[in-house]
């Protein structure tokens, strides 16, 4: 799977340094040929974040969309020097930023779009929920934290076709740095309460389900030529009856650099439905990297 052509999205706030060095460093191994810098400027007003400094460089009547292209290159330059390591574009539009931002993702045919996690969203309507349940093309969410050097990448298992991709696009940068590991985590849904009341133990329910899981997922690593694969499995008890819960908790808990989810997954379960798990995920997760998998 190829994420040569990413969108990064920037609303001219600290984030985007941040955003751009996070691109510096995965460029390497998502292999990024083309990057386009999309700041969406609502109704061509003023941006609240432009620095007042920078703006009294310009004559009032410079456009905004050109004081704003210009400050972005600058931001470019100090992070990539002059020639980065990719093509690169900054494009400045106008219009409702999520909806101009996912026109645009369409339009350049882009492979992922990259948007910054802040700890408080400053209301610009692109909401890592509304981002993970309106994009078509794969995601990576940069959360406000310090950037970490990609080690270990947690993958949720579901043993359906999306987690497979998951996996995949994991190998494929295990590949590119042998460094990596690669952790999948299943979560193992607990029988009724009522099962709890028969004459047999609850760890034996639970031996059962596990068991059935393993071997469940022997058959995923072979329907999915996933056998060249390293995956250390884990599997847990779905308590919280909450998987994106348990995915950032195991994820902060075990050194996860990075969580690697594939959209739209599920099993007969419905565990990774489209619109659940992913959102949540993507809404509560503001430590780790999270790439989505279309």
């Amino acid at each position: 799977m190829t994420l040569s052509r990413i969108m990064v999205a920037l609303d001219l706030s600290p984030m985007d340094e941040h955003l751009m060095r996070a691109v510096c460093y995965y460029h390497a191994f998502m292999k990024v040929d083309k990057a386009y810098f999309l700041h969406i400027i609502p109704d061509f007003s003023m941006p609240k974040e432009v620095d007042i400094e920078f703006q009294k460089l310009f004559a009032p009547e410079y456009p905004i969309d050109e004081k704003v292209t210009d400050k972005i290159n600058l931001d470019l330059t100090e992070v990539f020097g002059e020639k980065p390591p990719f093509e690169a574009k900054v494009e400045v539009r106008e219009g409702q930023p999520l909806a101009k931002l996912l026109r645009w993702v369409e339009v350049k045919e882009i492979d992922c779009v990259v948007v910054g996690r802040k700890q408080q969203s400053e209301g610009s309507g692109i909401t890592a929920r509304r981002v993970a349940r309106e994009a078509k093309s794969n995601i990576l969410f940069v959360p406000d934290a310090p950037l970490r050097y990609v080690r270990k990448i947690l993958v949720p298992i579901d043993f359906s076709e999306n987690s497979a991709r998951a996996v995949q696009q994991a190998y494929a940068w295990k590949k590119r740095n042998p460094e990596i590991q690669i952790q999948g985590l299943y979560l193992i849904d607990l029988p009724p309460t009522d099962y709890y009341l028969r004459p047999v133990p609850r760890s034996g329910f639970q031996d059962i389900l596990k068991t059935s899981a393993e071997s469940a997922f022997k058959k995923f690593v072979k329907r999915n030529n996933l056998a060249d694969v390293a995956i250390e499995m884990v599997y847990i008890d779905n308590v919280y009856s909450n998987v994106a819960h348990h995915i950032d908790e195991f994820a902060k808990k075990n050194g996860a650099d990075m969580i690697v989810v594939g959209a739209q997954g599920h099993n007969r379960l419905n565990r990774f439905v489209f619109g659940s798990v992913t959102e949540r995920l993507a809404e509560r997760n503001h430590e780790i990297p999270l790439m989505i998998i279309r």
